[in-house]
Parts: structure tokens; C-alpha cells; sequence
């Protein structure tokens, strides 16, 4: 018997259909129905021939732009064999639920005669073999699984066309017959057939296969291409080639910190914000050794494959070189410096215009140079890391929403324009577009709030805010905490807000959510969806910036968690709050 794909949770082995195919024609058994002749066939003795390599822009859905694809088409004895991978550049959105889609763009480089013998190989060019993009500088090479073992890949087969299809011609072909009718001096190439008429396979999956099953019926090593070096100028240096290229980094973690750090000092920082500077060459460098440890342990080779192409190792420009050593030599960065330094940068980088190409690559550098400040400061001033909001967004039904929305001040429809391009209004928008906006209103701290239409289906006014996560001022024994519910099971989307009497005035204050938390507020049911609200609560109740964790769990008979989870809206006196959080707090074992 072959060696086992899997083995249960018992340790009983466990085989693949296709293995058992595989094994079964190696020795003379009868394979399934359904097997094809990638697992059957006997392993190839020379390499099998290349008929195409280069891309192809097959269109995935009518109206849409042709999706980049890296084909490379192999005739074997058995069939033809047509190895793809989606370039770089190929949006997500269009790959995904279209993988069959993909597989049937390899038709058009196939003869309809040879269909039913053809078989298409598809790597999705997804993780775990991908090198991140510049959105996660802490993310390096996800290259194969924790095995080493390459990816699996999809393999499709085109189902047999009719038999009025013999008269069609393949891409590779009608290339061909253009090249000879060049060569013998035609001025007209003979006309193509007609797209309008042009029979269509269907693409069927089949299996998955390792770069190994391939590799053993083409007689060569499959390439495997690392996400980021799927390039078109790559891919042609690679169709010369069957050796592991090196290419320039274009879109991993180092050349976005180089990049960054490069904006910095054509911007001056060195002078005028050393403590950003210094922080950002920190992480810059830091970022070049992990990526050269992480291209030091990426495998060039393995099993019936070999790596197409690797980002070349980080380099530091000339000019930069002696005064990165130099900036790396500083521990002793003043706390009061890196504090107003961090106050200025937020600033500047809401302010700056999100549409202008320098202004973005400004903006790039601030938002890294803000996230490693805001590291470098927590043990001297952690109330000053948390003094910023993130957006969230919901509906507003109820009195306290209501409420709030009476509260806030009109921003002047003249200045709405300019708020909004900047990158702190493109935060706001969360992906809409300006136009939708209805109002642009702030609060009495100065934070945007953005009413759009009425959401078409409840009729609520849908809402964008910033929300603080820095910890309130002025909340007493006369606060109350306030939400409405939409429903008796849906409090999401609701804004949690607490109500202030002052002597002039009635104010609502968002409660601030706690760093960190990716989810938003909820009440009124158990479970652990209010969770957040409850951290919140504790947080602001305690006085503690940086608050007591997720990890920490309501305490048996916690008064708070109580009355958060109760039915109803939301109706909270701070007093209460606060001497129950204080309960909580003290039951920690």
C-alpha cells in the first residue's frame, strides 16, 4: 500500500483517492472512474515539451477587465498539461468564488480536439507560500506549510467538447500560423474564427495535487512562485530560465520601511522631529534583519518543485548607511521630546490631503512613525498613548441617540469639502463616497461625527464617528450611561453615551472603548458580547488608561456584568458603575 496522506484522530492512516489511483496503476490494478491520467500515468522519462509560457487575460465576469494569469502549457503523452497562477496584480475580489473561471481561461491556448485529454493546474496564489505586503511590516514569508512542504494546487479538467468543434484552433496555433504565413511572404493572415462562435469547455474540478504528482508525469520541476515576485517583467526573465531568479523587492515589508525612512529624511525629520526619526530608523533596520533571516531560511527547492524567483536581500542606500548607524546608537531618547512630538505628528497627518501622491507617501511614514511613538511612550505617559479616537459606525433609533445627534454643532457646509479629502475625513468615510454625506457635525470636544441617508430598511439614520479611546473628564454622581436597544436580540450599532449635567448645559460623552478592542459595543443579553462594554466600563470606572485586559473575566455576582446583560435599554448612574467596578476589581484573584 502507498504511504498514508493522513492519519484520524485514532491513528487509523488515511488515503487520498487519488493516491490510491496512483498506486493502483503502479501496479497493474484497476483505477477508479473518475481517475485522470496525472495520477495514473507512468513517470515521464524526459522532459515534456513547452508549448506556451507568458500571460494570459482571460475576462472572469462580462463587463470586467481580463484577469492577469501566468500560463505555461506542457504537451505531454498523455495530454496536454496547463500550469497557471494569477499575477500580482490580480484583484482578490475577482479570484475568489471564480477559480473555475480562472481554470477555463487555459481553453483558448488548447485545440478544442485535445480538451478532453487536457488538464489544468491551478495555483491560487494565496498563502502560505506568499511574501506579505507592505499593509503588515511584521508579517515577512509565509513560504509553505509548517512541514516545508509546497502548496497544494487545484487540478480541473475541461469536459469533452462536440465534435463540431475539430475545426477550431488553439492560441498557441493560430500563433504559429501567423508566424508561417509571415515567413512565406502573405500580406493577409487567414481569418480567425469568430469569437461570437467559438465553443466553450467547461472547467470541472477534480483533486488536489502536490508540485510532486506534476513534476513526476512532466519530468521537470514545477515553479513555485513566492506572492510579490509574480510579475510580468519576472515572468519573462523566468521563461529563459529554470533556475531560481533573483528580483528586486518591490512589495514586501523592506522596501516600504526603506521607503518610509527615505520620505523622512527628505521631509527634514532629522531636525525637526529626531525622535520620530530615530524610532522609525529603528524599526527600518529591524525590519531589514528579519527579512534577511527570513530570505536566509526560504528553500530555493523541495520535492517536484523550485522556487521560481526571491526578492533580493535588503540593502541600505549609500547616504543612509553611517547615519542609520549612528541614529541606532541613541537610547536615550527624552520622554518630554517623543510625548510633543507625538501630539504634533497626530495632527499633521489627519491634516494632510489623502488624494496628493506626496502627501500619501507622507502620510505612510507619520502613521508608522505615530505607531512606534505611541510604543515608545506607554511607560512614561500612558494616558497621552490612548488620546485618540478610531471611527465606528451604526444606526440611531431611540431617545439617547436622538439625543446626542441634537447635541452635536454643524461643521460649515463650505469647509466640508476640504475635511473631507483629508486622510482624518477618508477615515470618516470608511469607504463611502463625500457625496453621500448629509451632515457634518462635531461634537463639543471636537470630534466628526457623519449622518448618512436613512438606511433603507429600518429608516434609521446610519452614522460615522470618531470615538475616543482617551479617558473621560467631568463624569460625577449625576452622569448617567445611556443606550437604547433596536430590538429585544440586536443592540449593535447603538452608541453607548454618557449623559452630563453641567450648570450650563446637557452634553453627551461617547464612553471610550478600550484600546485594542476590535469589536464594538453590545448589551442587553448574556453570552460574551458585552464584553467590551463591560471592559469600558471597568477602564473608565477604575482610571486606568490602559485597562485590565480581555482576559479578565466578571467576577461571580458581578452587579455590573448584570446589568449590562439585563433586557431593556441601557440606563446606568456612573456612581453605581463605578462602585461596581471597584467590587469587580477587588475580586481579582
Amino acid at each position: 500500500m502507498p504511504t498514508p496522506d493522513l492519519r484520524d484522530a485514532d491513528d487509523r492512516p488515511l488515503w487520498f483517492a487519488t493516491t490510491i489511483d496512483a498506486w493502483a496503476a503502479s501496479t497493474g490494478r484497476a483505477t477508479g472512474a473518475d481517475a485522470v491520467w496525472l495520477h495514473t500515468a507512468p513517470a515521464a522519462t524526459t522532459p515534456a515539451p513547452t508549448l506556451f509560457h507568458g500571460v494570459i487575460h482571460p475576462v472572469l465576469t462580462a463587463g470586467a477587465e481580463g484577469v492577469g494569469l501566468h500560463a505555461v502549457v506542457w504537451g505531454t503523452d498523455h495530454g496536454h498539461l496547463v500550469y497557471l497562477t494569477p499575477l500580482d496584480d490580480a484583484p482578490v475580489e475577482a479570484l475568489r468564488g471564480n477559480i473555475a473561471r480562472i481554470a477555463l481561461g487555459a481553453a483558448d491556448l488548447i485545440a478544442p480536439r485535445f480538451w478532453q485529454d487536457t488538464l489544468i493546474v491551478l495555483d491560487p496564489g494565496q498563502a502560505p507560500h506568499s511574501l506579505a505586503r507592505a499593509h503588515d511590516p511584521d508579517r515577512l514569508f509565509d513560504v509553505f506549510d509548517e512541514d516545508g512542504r509546497a502548496p497544494m494546487l487545484s487540478c480541473y479538467r475541461l469536459l469533452t467538447a462536440p465534435a463540431n468543434s475539430q475545426a477550431e484552433e488553439s492560441v498557441i496555433e493560430r500563433s504559429l500560423r501567423v508566424k508561417l504565413a509571415q515567413l512565406l511572404g502573405r500580406t493577409e493572415p487567414p481569418t480567425e474564427p469568430s469569437t461570437a462562435t467559438r465553443l466553450r469547455p467547461r472547467a470541472e474540478y477534480h483533486s488536489e495535487v502536490t508540485p510532486a504528482v506534476v513534476a513526476r508525469v512532466l519530468g521537470q520541476n514545477l515553479a513555485i512562485w513566492l506572492e510579490g515576485t509574480r510579475r510580468p517583467e519576472v515572468i519573462t526573465r523566468a521563461c529563459a530560465y529554470r533556475t531560481t531568479l533573483t528580483v528586486p523587492d518591490t512589495s514586501g515589508a523592506w522596501p516600504n520601511a526603506l521607503q518610509r525612512l527615505q520620505d523622512a529624511r527628505r521631509l527634514g525629520w532629522a531636525t525637526s522631529h529626531p525622535s520620530a526619526y530615530t524610532v522609525l530608523a529603528a524599526d527600518t533596520a529591524a525590519v531589514g534583519d528579519r527579512t534577511r533571516t527570513a530570505l536566509a531560511a526560504l528553500p530555493d527547492h523541495g520535492d517536484g518543485w523550485y522556487l521560481a524567483a526571491r526578492p533580493a536581500a535588503p540593502e541600505l542606500p549609500l547616504e543612509l548607511e553611517a547615519e542609520l548607524d549612528s541614529l541606532l546608537r541613541r537610547t536615550d531618547l527624552d520622554p518630554q521630546q517623543m510625548a510633543d512630538e507625538l501630539t504634533a505628528l497626530r495632527t499633521a497627518e489627519a491634516d494632510l490631503l489623502a488624494t496628493d501622491p506626496d502627501s500619501q507617501a507622507e502620510g505612510e511614514a507619520l502613521t508608522r512613525a505615530l505607531a512606534l511613538l505611541e510604543i515608545a511612550v506607554v511607560p512614561h505617559d500612558p494616558r497621552l498613548v490612548v488620546d485618540t479616537c478610531v471611527i465606528e459606525s451604526g444606526s440611531a433609533r431611540g431617545p439617547v441617540a436622538e439625543q446626542w445627534i441634537a447635541s452635536l454643532r454643524p461643521e460649515p457646509q463650505v469647509q466640508w469639502d476640504q475635511r473631507l479629502k483629508t486622510r482624518r475625513g477618508r477615515r470618516l468615510l470608511r469607504g463611502h463616497d463625500a457625496s453621500q454625506v448629509r451632515q457634518l457635525l462635531s461634537d463639543h470636544a471636537g470630534r466628526l461625527v457623519a449622518l448618512f441617508d436613512a438606511d433603507r430598511w429600518s429608516g434609521d439614520t446610519r452614522w460615522h464617528a470618531e470615538w475616543p479611546l482617551g479617558l473621560p473628564a467631568g463624569w460625577d454622581d449625576t452622569t448617567l450611561i445611556a443606550a437604547d436597544a433596536t430590538s429585544d436580540v440586536d443592540t449593535g450599532g447603538q452608541p453607548v453615551l454618557a449623559r452630563i449635567q453641567t450648570a450650563s448645559e446637557v452634553r453627551f460623552d461617547p464612553v471610550p472603548l478600550p484600546p485594542g478592542h476590535r469589536s464594538s459595543f453590545a448589551f442587553g443579553y448574556g453570552g460574551t458580547g458585552p464584553g467590551v462594554l463591560y471592559d469600558a466600563l471597568l477602564r473608565v470606572a477604575l482610571d486606568d488608561p490602559i485597562g485590565l485586559g480581555e482576559d479578565f473575566q466578571p467576577p461571580p455576582g458581578s452587579q455590573l456584568w448584570s446589568a449590562i446583560t439585563s433586557k431593556g435599554p441601557l440606563r446606568l448612574h456612573w456612581r453605581d458603575v463605578r462602585d461596581w467596578a471597584h467590587r469587580d476589581a477587588a475580586a481579582r484573584p
